[in-house]
């Protein structure tokens, strides 16, 4: 599919929105990410003899799944990089050519169109950036957050680590009722403590396998854990139905040391009661 044809059909709205008034039929986008890629050059194999074509997905299909707990990549595309790769990354920094450029310089920050995020069009896809891999879909009366992340610092503490160049464009109780939150995988630009915190036992929340456990430990209960190819109907107040659909995708987890590959990586389709479909890769 050419996703570049695709998102010329929607209109980019001062506020990163984006948002499709004439919709007809079945489009998937692409909202942000890496997701499978056939035509990449072959890496270090992960599933043993395993070739694109004998991996069959399915839902019975469970290559990606270890023997002993944990998950892989199966496709010969991935290469699994380790802490010794980390090392020789760091060896070849450039701390000048890498450094934070002046402000004026950042993408600017724009504060969404609120009235417009209250009162979406009734038809068709409303997308809004909210920066990184924060996206907030608006569908059939349906709100729902991917990858929400609203603290300073991707860390597991806020006073050290990885800052963020540019503020959230809104705080996290600016947004409208927040129905589902989709989490692709479990590193801390992805999964933030404070915002699902936050967020709190309001909405539904959809995470891979293995995720639910560490959603239970922050006081939400309120988890759907999936495997690749799950299908979950959602039905909401109002009539608002929508099907979320856990699909594949190429990545790695972790939030220590000790835990890579622990619980699963995912990517996301959303598919509405006209069969209308939007992918987000996570």
């Amino acid at each position: 599919m050419n996703y570049a044809k695709q998102l010329s059909k929607f209109k980019l709205l001062p506020n990163f929105t984006l948002n499709r008034k004439a919709f007809t039929g079945s489009v998937t986008l692409l909202a942000f990410g890496m997701g499978i890629d056939s035509d990449s050059v072959p890496g270090e194999a992960t599933a043993a003899n395993i070739s694109d074509q004998e991996f069959k997905y399915t839902t019975q299909n469970r290559e990606h799944h270890l023997p002993n707990g944990g998950f892989r990549n199966p496709w010969k595309s991935f290469t699994n990089h380790g802490f010794c790769d980390m090392f020789s990354l760091l060896k070849d920094y450039d701390r000048q050519r890498c450094s934070i450029p002046p402000k004026e310089q950042l993408v600017p920050v724009l504060t969404p169109d609120f009235e417009l995020l209250n009162k979406p069009e009734k038809t068709g896809f409303q997308l809004t950036w909210l920066g990184h891999a924060c996206f907030l879909l608006q569908v059939d009366g349906i709100n729902i957050l991917f990858d929400p992340v609203f603290s300073d610092r991707c860390s597991p503490v806020q006073f050290v680590g990885p800052k963020r160049y540019t503020p959230p464009p809104c705080k996290i109780e600016e947004l409208p009722k927040i129905d589902i939150v989709v989490i692709s995988h479990n590193h801390y630009d992805h999964l933030d403590l404070n915002t699902v915190k936050a967020l709190g036992n309001g909405p539904r929340y959809f995470v891979p396998l293995g995720n639910k456990k560490w959603f239970e430990s922050t006081g939400i209960k309120n988890v759907v854990e999936c495997d690749w190819w799950d299908e979950t109907e959602v039905s909401l107040e109002g009539e608002r139905d929508v099907k979320i659909v856990c699909t594949p995708c190429q990545h790695f987890t972790g939030r220590g040391v000790h835990d890579r590959f622990q619980t699963l990586w995912a990517s996301w389709c959303v598919i509405t009661r006209n069969e209308e479909k939007f992918y987000f890769a996570g």
